[in-house]
């Protein structure tokens, strides 16, 4: 059922925000988030994958679903 969902990152400066985009293309946010400031932008799209796959997870049980495969689209 969370397969449906889409997420997007928007990044401002050291701030990094996911957002749900739910199936009729509205935006929720779900996180912001403050990164260090380091320049290590490969750790940070690791955190970020990391972030949505866990609250994917969450959603499919709340949804009633289970745990579903990852699938990142």
């Amino acid at each position: 059922m969370a397969a449906r969902f889409k997420f997007k990152s928007i990044r401002n400066g050291c701030l990094l925000g996911m957002y749900l985009i739910q199936p009729d293309g509205h935006y929720r946010p779900v996180a912001e988030v403050i990164m260090p400031m380091d320049g290590d932008w490969r750790a940070d799209v690791d955190f970020y994958d990391e972030l949505e796959k866990a609250y994917r997870s969450r959603l499919n049980k709340a949804i009633g679903q289970g745990e579903e495969p990852y699938q990142p689209y």
